[in-house]
């Protein structure tokens, strides 16, 4: 109802031959229970990407050919890695630590009993980057992640500021597409995860734009050998399991558009339980053990500008850990075994 009056005054303004000035507003609680805020930018991105244009997470995260975005994964915890934890103890923080670093996108879990992250979290992330509005660059867009969407799920989505939404492998084209069609009118992009070249070809016909190859399941080998499987859609994207710098410059050479990075970002970040943060320069050697409350900015900062560079795959380095010791200032890190 309120964004229908939005829409309106957009569309009236825009006839008059101005832009429309007025503030986002904030409306009535939607069917989830979550405030929904709806702005003249908002309205113009849900007419955009259901006339087929561009979403926010399209722009962000289609580079040109030989570059790759990198999309920064927000979780506390993975099913695939019991033994590994990240308390993360404030979203907001870590959210403009991204930004910092210039990532191009952020992905949240909403499975909260398996990744340890929940929707508030998801709008959390969002908030923070609302900081970053008229600054370069600006707010980084946030993709959910859920292993189960449903169109009420994708409303949700948007109420709490998302810009897209992953869809599982596991619908029918039926389903599939009447999810995709829920995104589009939501001004969300719709990312279908996809296992094979079948998959590739039912998300495609569905209307999806961005396909997203399940690099953890699959592996990052076999995932190259089918990335022609996403030669059509406008971007491919890796979905996890880049473990090394070798992986993400493999992945871009072989045509993805962007990669999805978790653990391995989330260590950079915080370290790894046992991990000695050993600090130089004049003041001399003092080691610590990483309790995983603090975000070393500086090793997050090398880590992903690292994973985006143009890096020959025979002469740069390939282990992440051996960046992070080469790449951070005054700092040593090894692991006590």
């Amino acid at each position: 109802r309120g964004c229908f009056v939005a829409m309106t005054l957009a569309l009236v303004s825009q006839s008059a031959g101005f832009v429309p000035t007025f503030c986002a507003r904030r409306l009535p609680a939607c069917a989830s229970g979550r405030l929904h805020v709806c702005s003249t930018a908002a309205v113009h991105t849900r007419m955009a990407v259901a006339a087929g244009g561009k979403s926010r997470l399209l722009k962000a995260i289609k580079k040109p050919l030989g570059t790759i975005a990198i999309m920064a994964e927000i979780k506390r915890r993975d099913p695939a890695t019991p033994d590994l934890e990240f308390p993360i103890p404030s979203i907001q923080e870590l959210s403009q630590s991204l930004n910092t670093a210039k990532v191009q996108s952020i992905a949240v879990w909403t499975d909260y009993q398996e990744y340890g992250t929940s929707t508030d979290d998801l709008q959390q992330v969002v908030a923070a980057q609302q900081k970053f509005k008229g600054n370069f660059p600006g707010p980084a867009p946030v993709l959910m992640l859920s292993k189960a969407v449903s169109c009420d799920d994708i409303k949700a989505a948007a109420s709490a500021g998302a810009a897209g939404v992953l869809l599982s492998e596991s619908l029918s084209a039926e389903e599939l597409t009447a999810h995709v069609k829920a995104c589009q009118h939501e001004g969300l992009e719709a990312v279908v995860v996809c296992r094979d070249n079948e998959h590739a070809q039912m998300a495609l016909g569905a209307g999806a734009q961005v396909l997203a190859l399940d690099t953890k399941f699959l592996g990052v080998d076999a995932s190259i050998a089918l990335s022609h499987c996403g030669q059509d859609a406008q971007v491919l994207i890796a979905l996890g399991g880049i473990k090394t710098l070798e992986d993400a410059w493999k992945l871009r050479d072989a045509g993805f558009g962007c990669i999805v990075v978790g653990e391995e970002f989330l260590a950079a970040a915080y370290g790894r339980a046992g991990e000695v943060r050993q600090g130089g320069g004049k003041d001399g050697l003092n080691a610590a053990v990483c309790k995983g409350d603090t975000i070393r900015q500086n090793d997050l900062n090398t880590f992903i500008k690292a994973l985006g560079a143009k890096a020959s795959v025979k002469f740069g380095p390939t282990g992440v850990n051996s960046f992070r010791e080469m790449g951070a200032n005054n700092k040593r890190h090894y692991v006590v075994e």
